[in-house]
């Protein structure tokens, strides 16, 4: 009932192993930077009222150096090379005041920049990536709507950014 020091050698390189290769890790776990960036989403056309069939863009196209919004000095942070960095937009119809329904399944989506990923609330919810190109991140996106009604569409941030050692915690776009 001794104890097996090549079977405990091997647990430590292993953990030793994993723990310092995967990202600049101290023994306790790896250190979360946590930053808030704000991105601007572009609208057109600029009208109160969309016809059936109609086309609304939504566009984004930044830098991929973002200002660090949280901090006080308004530090630029490289973001380029964000595996997923990218946006919920929500859709909701409003039949009346204080009422609001999913309504993902009554527009049509036409991506013209950026990658559609899997969002479980499709009935609400269409997720995206953004395209990295030219030192900039892009997305394009046409909706069109298949039925009348009153309709909210809103961009926010996706579950959890993450790029290298950066974990963003919130992204704003606006």
């Amino acid at each position: 009932m001794g104890i097996n020091f090549k079977l405990t050698a091997v647990v430590v390189l292993i953990y030793a192993t994993t723990v310092y290769s995967s990202c600049n890790k101290s023994i306790l776990g790896c250190p979360v930077e946590s930053y808030l960036f704000t991105i601007g989403v572009k609208a057109y056309p600029d009208k109160d009222s969309i016809h059936i069939g109609d086309t609304i863009w939504f566009e984004i196209n930044t830098p991929t150096t973002l200002q660090d919004d949280a901090n006080p000095s308004r530090q630029m942070i490289d973001y380029s090379g964000a595996a997923n960095l990218g946006s919920a937009v929500g859709f909701v119809e409003y039949p009346s005041i204080n009422i609001a329904y999913p309504s993902a399944n009554r527009f049509d989506c036409v991506l013209v920049s950026g990658k559609q990923v899997t969002n479980p609330n499709t009935d609400q919810i269409r997720e995206y990536l953004f395209e990295e190109r030219n030192n900039r991140y892009l997305f394009k996106l046409g909706v069109i709507p298949k039925q009348k009604g009153v309709y909210g569409i809103g961009f926010s941030n996706a579950a959890m950014y993450i790029a290298g050692q950066i974990n963003v915690q919130k992204l704003a776009l606006l």
